[in-house]
């Protein structure tokens, strides 16, 4: 791949993200507004937040810039900022926004450690002092500046008056991650505001299907020319829909990374069987390893399954032997079709057989580890095998 098309797909990927950051900013909103308000992406800023009548701030205009490659994007000389800065003065003066009854955010996924002007006015304490240097600063940076592609942006700013100037940076706001950004901290604090910490609900499974709804709902509102509002009342009748489809299933699936395996564990499976069988069609490290951790996991699983959840014994064994059968046929047709070497079959009859994930008690697990985990299982009690002679070679 030429550097020019890694650049492009670098580039693409950047602003696919910052769309996606956006759909991240507004369900953080939509998780901890007051009812009556309503949160609206892409109208007159990237998100707008309509607070009900209650509070004292009614609407906060947000933009948002997410870097992939971690760029601060509100420095003093960059152009989102003053692109941001222009606009919402365009609004000001045509009175499309009341700068009396208004905020102004500036939300990034990037923290920066050197001090720019954005920075010195969002402090808590900022006075009017602050706020007339901010301002004189930036005249001197439009004026002297010499950047074709900034030239609009610093054009308005300087033909604005300065009281509206002014009346704008005394709201301006930055909300930025000071240790660095991670976006499961910020998913997290989604889940507190949706309540859905409980330790028994599937927490990610719910934000992740509302994450897809709000997408869902812009692309279908935008392709029929309606601009894309949501409200909290909405969102959490949808939570509590999601809420009770999970309750209603016979068991409730944890993610990977929730179900913890001590390395002593992992080390005592080294030499199981099922790790033998892997080792016969030359798997690779990485591969073993994983495979480990699905079998102990999967193990780990469907023991809480069978003690907290309305799984039988029979719903087990009928899920195990639905694996098993998926194994078959796949075992039958490589072993007669292929005719690469025996490693290289049984890797595809491994690779193939594993894409099933099989139904236990009539729904299809959302995680991997349970299904891999068990044919790993069933590989253990040599129910099943990978290598076309694995009969032979594990007697």
């Amino acid at each position: 791949m030429s550097n020019s098309d890694s650049n492009y797909l670098f580039s693409a990927k950047g602003q696919m993200y910052g769309y996606l950051y956006q759909i991240d900013r507004t369900l953080l909103w939509l998780s901890r507004c007051p009812e009556g308000s309503i949160i609206s992406i892409e109208t007159d800023d990237d998100v707008v937040v309509r607070l009900r009548n209650e509070e004292s701030i009614e609407t906060i205009y947000e933009q948002d810039k997410a870097s992939v490659k971690k760029r601060y994007p509100f420095s003093d000389t960059n152009v989102n900022l003053w692109k941001s800065l222009s606009n919402w003065l365009t609004l000001i003066e045509t009175q499309q926004i009341n700068v009396e009854n208004s905020k102004f955010l500036l939300a990034t996924n990037v923290s920066s450690k050197s001090s720019c002007i954005i920075k010195t006015i969002s402090v808590y304490n900022a006075d009017e002092a602050i706020y007339e240097k901010a301002y004189c600063d930036l005249i001197e940076i439009a004026t002297t500046t010499k950047r074709s592609l900034l030239k609009p942006y610093f054009a308005k700013f300087i033909e604005s008056d300065k009281s509206v100037v002014m009346s704008l940076l005394r709201r301006v706001e930055l909300c930025e991650c000071p240790n660095g950004y991670d976006r499961k901290i910020f998913l997290e604090q989604i889940i507190q505001g949706l309540h859905l910490n409980d330790g028994e609900t599937p927490h990610y499974e719910i934000l992740k299907m509302l994450y897809g709804w709000i997408i869902n709902t812009c692309m279908e509102l935008w392709l029929n020319g309606t601009n894309a509002y949501f409200d909290p009342k909405t969102l959490w009748s949808k939570r509590d829909f999601l809420k009770q489809q999970f309750a209603q299933k016979p068991f409730i699936e944890k993610a990977a990374d929730l179900i913890p395996i001590s390395q002593i564990d992992q080390d005592n499976e080294q030499g199981s069987l099922f790790v033998k069988q892997l080792d016969l069609i030359l798997v690779q490290d990485d591969e073993k390893l994983k495979a480990i951790q699905d079998f102990l996991r999967a193990k780990r699983a469907k023991h809480n399954y069978a003690v907290s959840a309305n799984i039988t014994k029979q719903h087990l064994d009928e899920y195990e032997s639905g694996l098993k059968e998926n194994w078959q046929q796949n075992f039958w047709r490589h072993r007669r079709l292929n005719k690469n070497e025996p490693t290289e079959v049984g890797y595809t009859i491994y690779s193939d057989t594993v894409l099933h994930k099989g139904r236990l008690a009539g729904i299809e697990p959302a995680y991997s580890y349970l299904s891999n985990g068990t044919y790993h299982e069933l590989a253990n009690k040599r129910f099943i095998g990978w290598h076309p002679d694995w009969e032979e070679l594990t007697k």
